[in-house]
């Protein structure tokens, strides 16, 4: 027998295609055995003829003539068996020639034992010990031990009717009946044995190939999925998405197509493993559902396989020329219960069916692009919306900054006596309506300042500045607002008589607030402005002895549109967008902040940016 028999099918608790592979594998590692267990048989019936015949040599001498054909014979038999053995083409036959061979030498052994005159008890002895021998050393199963059993018996009996003396012995014909019958039931039982526990092993290491193949496949997901969040709002997201599919696969080539909503048409957004002439006809490539069937049965939210391109209708045979495809496995991307695009992959030259693998890891990343696409959608969303936002934001306050420049300019003449003298409390209304013009403008100038950063259209300009008429624009810019309120604005400029390379417009803008948020939190007091060198930087020191921040605070004063106390009874105004931009124009400078504070005994806000000095012109 070169395999478990029917009635296996009662132990086999196994998927039908893994139980063929099982048996197929079973029966060639059995056939193996076998040849290796003829081998040792062979060579131990060799070794126990020579010995039989020492033992017996006088009478073998006797009759080595009559006995040379027979001897002969068995050196034949012997040696077809191992040549046999080793020919694959009658491998799967092996048990049934192991058994024809096996029964041939044990006739010649009854022969060979009538020619040389043994008792019938010897011969019976002789034939059990083969039995036993042939049943313990050869797995091949109970139909080769039945077929080896029936020869045995038939030539006893044959012996015991032509050439013993005496009537025939039941007891002995019962005797090798009986041990037949045990070898061909052992053979049955060790066969079975040998099956479960090969099936058992075979089941062990399929599980552990399925585990590792789980964890390759949950690791490749967590890597595409992280690839994808990583990625979100970038461009070439989805070009790194198919590069890492090809190499977790080992395809030649991946894709990734979406819906337009808007246009109701299908765009490659990434794709890796083609020529570049491909990918440059990739870019701006439209095709509708109509002219592709392979999106019509992705539309059934089922994968799609393709084995052989040239015998599928599912796309033009132009396109898989166009991209050099001749497999291809596409999984769509489903959002809901609509299909917005597939992941494919495939080869460029193989054919054949994909692998369990690579059906699972293709489904995977669909289902992880689907929330990429959507995250795509919603980054797009939210960017045409913030251009509009800025766009909206950049145009009102400019049409807002006119009037507050020319309601300043009629308060200051007002202020001066251009239209005549003023009662003192004319006089004081119009200082009231100034301020209130200059912060309002400052609120103005903010939001202007935080449309150009979200804009992202300046680009940093380095230009020398001297460093004295910067302080002192500054220091003028701010005089007035400090005039009268009982509140020190010290300037300290370490850096007399030289000037810097940097960006001067935002160098001021940054100045500018940290000194406006100084002024605004000390209603009395001192604020304080160093500017000094520290190696290739500019470090800028904004002290003041206003109210202070809490140390759990300190990290929230920079986000946007944010006042430590934000109830709608606070004492001090403005939109939170000062220390914001401060620190958006600080990472652009390549620069840092850092804060220092106390409730109640004030604040220090410390500005490096990188620059460049030298002396002034003319210093």
């Amino acid at each position: 027998m070169n395999g478990p028999n029917s009635a296996d099918a009662a132990y086999l608790d196994v998927d039908s295609s893994f139980a063929r592979a099982v048996r197929a594998a079973y029966r060639s590692a059995n056939a193996e055995l076998l040849r290796h267990r003829l081998d040792l048989g062979v060579g131990l019936f060799v070794l126990a003829t020579v010995a039989v015949l020492a033992l017996e040599r006088e009478a073998y001498l006797a009759q080595a003539t009559d006995m040379a054909w027979l001897q002969v014979a068995q050196v034949v038999l012997c040696a077809v068996a191992l040549l046999l053995a080793r020919w694959t083409p009658v491998r799967e036959r092996l048990p049934l020639i192991g058994a024809v061979v096996t029964s041939a030498l044990i006739v010649s052994v009854v022969v060979e034992d009538a020619l040389l005159g043994f008792s019938r008890e010897i011969t019976e002895v002789g034939l059990v010990a083969l039995l036993a021998s042939t049943a313990a050393l050869f797995p091949w199963g109970w139909r080769a031990q039945l077929g080896v059993g029936l020869a045995t018996v038939a030539a006893f009996v044959a012996a015991e009717t032509l050439v013993f003396e005496g009537p025939p012995g039941v007891r002995a014909h019962l005797s090798l009946l009986v041990v037949a019958s045990a070898t061909v039931a052992g053979a049955l039982l060790m066969d079975r044995y040998r099956f479960s526990a090969f099936q058992r092993a075979a089941g062990l290491e399929e599980a552990s190939r399925q585990n590792r193949e789980e964890a390759e496949i949950s690791a490749a997901l967590v890597e595409v999925g992280q690839t994808l969040a990583s990625g979100v709002g970038q461009p070439d997201v989805f070009d790194r998405v198919n590069r890492l599919i090809v190499g977790l696969l080992g395809c030649d080539w991946s894709a990734t197509v979406t819906l337009d909503p808007d246009r109701d048409v299908y765009r490659i957004v990434g794709i890796h493993g083609v020529s570049q002439e491909a990918r440059d006809q990739a870019d701006g490539l439209e095709f509708s559902e109509e002219s592709l069937p392979l999106f019509r049965e992705l539309r059934k939210g089922e994968m799609v396989e393709i084995e052989d391109v040239s015998e599928s209708r599912l796309m033009p045979a132009r396109f898989f020329d166009r991209f050099q495809v001749s497999a291809a496995l596409a999984a769509p991307i489903v959002l809901g219960n609509e299909v917005v695009g597939a992941v494919t992959n495939g080869y460029a030259r193989h054919r054949g069916p994909f692998g369990r693998k690579h059906r699972r890891i293709t489904t995977g990343i669909a289902q992880a692009t689907a929330i990429a696409v959507e995250n795509q959608r919603l980054f797009s969303d939210l960017a045409r919306a913030n251009r509009v936002k800025s766009d909206f934001v950049s145009t009102m306050s400019h049409e807002l900054r006119t009037p507050v420049n020319v309601i300043l300019g009629y308060a200051r003449m007002l202020e001066e006596g251009d239209a005549g003298d003023l009662t003192p409390e004319q006089r004081d209304l119009v200082v009231r309506v100034r301020r209130s013009g200059m912060r309002l403008g400052e609120l103005v100038d903010g939001i202007l300042d935080l449309s150009r950063l979200e804009s992202g259209a300046e680009r940093l300009k380095l230009d020398w500045i001297e460093i004295d008429a910067f302080v002192a624009m500054l220091d003028a810019e701010f005089r007035e607002e400090v005039e009268g309120s009982g509140l020190v604005l010290e300037w300290v400029n370490h850096l007399e008589g030289r000037r810097m390379l940097t960006e001067g417009p935002r160098l001021r803008t940054i100045v500018r607030h940290l000194v406006q948020n100084a002024v605004k939190f000390t209603p009395r007091g001192e604020v304080r402005v160093e500017l000094e060198q520290s190696s290739a930087s500019l470090v800028v020191t904004v002290s003041d002895s206003g109210i202070g921040i809490a140390p759990e605070d300190v990290e929230a004063i920079f986000d946007e549109f944010h006042q430590v106390d934000g109830t709608d009874s606070r004492r001090f105004g403005g939109a939170g967008l000062g220390l914001h931009i401060v620190r958006r124009l600080v990472d652009r400078l390549g620069g840092s902040v850092a804060v220092v504070s106390e409730p109640g005994r004030g604040s220090i806000f410390t500005v490096e940016v990188p620059a460049q000095f030298a002396r002034a012109r003319g210093a």
